[in-house]
C-alpha cells in the first residue's frame, strides 16, 4: 500500500467514526428529550398525589418519593450530559486527527510534484 492510499484509508477511518458519533449524539439527544418529557410527566404525578393526599399522612411519604424521585432523575440527566461531553470530545479529536491527515496528505502530494519535475 502506497503511503497516499495509507493516508486515505485512515481518512476514511475517521470518516465512518465521525459518522458513528454523530448518530451516537443525535440518538444521546433524542434519549434526553425523552427522558424530559417523562420526568416532568411524573413530576406532575407526584405532584398530584401530594395534593390529593395533603390533608393525610401519606402526604409526607409522597413528598419523600417525589424527593428521591428528583433526585435520581437528576442524576440520570447529569450522567446524560456527561456521556454527550465525552461524544463532544472524541469527535474533536477525531476532527484534529483529520486535519492532520489533511496536512500530511498535502505534505505528500507537494512532495511528489516536486520529485516530478
Amino acid at each position: 500500500m502506497t503511503r497516499l492510499e495509507d493516508i486515505q484509508q485512515k481518512e476514511r477511518t475517521l470518516l465512518d467514526k465521525e459518522d458513528t458519533l454523530i448518530s451516537e449524539g443525535k440518538q444521546l439527544q433524542r434519549i434526553q428529550e425523552q427522558y424530559s418529557d417523562q420526568f416532568r410527566d411524573a413530576t406532575c404525578f407526584f405532584e398530584r398525589l401530594t395534593y390529593q393526599f395533603q390533608q393525610s399522612n401519606e402526604r409526607s411519604f409522597f413528598e419523600s418519593l417525589l424527593d428521591e424521585f428528583s433526585q435520581k432523575s437528576r442524576q440520570i440527566m447529569e450522567r446524560l450530559e456527561l456521556d454527550g461531553d465525552e461524544l463532544h470530545m472524541q469527535k474533536r479529536t477525531i476532527e484534529r486527527q483529520r486535519d492532520d491527515l489533511a496536512y500530511e496528505k498535502q505534505r505528500f502530494q507537494k512532495e511528489e510534484s516536486e520529485n516530478e519535475y
